[in-house]
């Protein structure tokens, strides 16, 4: 049997190689053939038009069209998956002159951190939209270039997506937390001023006001200290700036970064 040249390009663009058969019935003579109802896989159409399938059950029967009864169902859809090589370059924003460079290899390892940052990323974008301030403040992130482990941590940071570590002798000393005496020393000043007072003007705020404003937020001895001064003092507003935004975050605690106000 001859077919024609634009038949058969037809048949094999319409039923591509890998497309799913089911048989109705077999109208050849073949003293055993394929049951009705079996299925099978199509590997190719030969130049005669005979669809030459890979049976399900072994065999490998071929069908013709206006002889044998079948239907064709499209291949199934596969994922396609492209592999290329990756390098990463980390950023430090206390640093931004200053990168690290990772190849190939070494980025592989940090992939699930990418991944989770990303995802960490898009989830505070649900929650707060594009223009919200994501700065993320974590005090407790301390790390010492002396120790051997120092850069596997600071990459884990950068690739996690931690926007705020301190670095000691870099980017944090541990001067700037006070010393107990200091910590005397404040509580001794408010209880000469009778725990009262017009304006609080800190760097950090409270720890409550902290998770306010980044539910993420975790909590030092110093928020901490002064969310105990919060919790007793009466004031009329609390002033406060560390958090790179301008803001109320209520009636009586405004955050300013860039802005001048004048207190009366």
């Amino acid at each position: 049997m001859s077919i024609s040249k634009e038949w058969l390009d037809f048949l094999r663009e319409q039923y591509p190689v890998g497309s799913r058969i089911k048989l109705r019935e077999m109208g050849s003579d073949d003293p055993c053939p394929i049951k009705p109802g079996s299925m099978g896989t199509l590997k190719y159409i030969d130049d005669i038009g005979t669809f030459h399938v890979a049976w399900d059950d072994g065999r490998g029967l071929g069908l013709v069209i206006g002889q044998d009864s079948f239907s064709v169902s499209p291949p199934p859809l596969q994922t396609l998956k492209l592999y290329m090589p990756m390098t990463a370059t980390c950023y430090d924003e206390e640093d931004p002159e200053e990168d690290i460079t990772i190849d190939p290899h070494e980025a592989a390892r940090y992939a699930p951190y990418i991944i989770n940052a990303l995802q960490s990323e898009r989830r505070w974008i649900e929650d707060y939209g594009y223009n919200h301030n994501t700065e993320e403040v974590e005090r407790g992130l301390i790390l010492d270039q002396n120790d051997p482990d120092f850069r596997t941590q600071y990459l884990h940071l950068l690739l996690e997506g931690r926007r705020r570590f301190r670095i000691i002798g870099k980017s944090w000393w541990p001067e700037e937390l006070p010393s107990d005496e200091e910590y005397a020393a404040a509580l001794d000043a408010l209880e000469r001023a009778d725990w009262k007072s017009d304006y609080v003007l800190t760097h950090c705020a409270p720890t409550s006001i902290a998770q306010q404003m980044n539910r993420h937020y975790q909590p030092d001895a110093l928020t901490d200290f002064l969310e105990t001064v919060e919790q007793r003092l009466e004031f009329g507003c609390w002033l406060f700036g560390h958090y790179h935004a301008n803001r109320a975050i209520d009636k009586k605690h405004i955050l300013l970064y860039e802005d001048i106000v004048q207190l009366t």
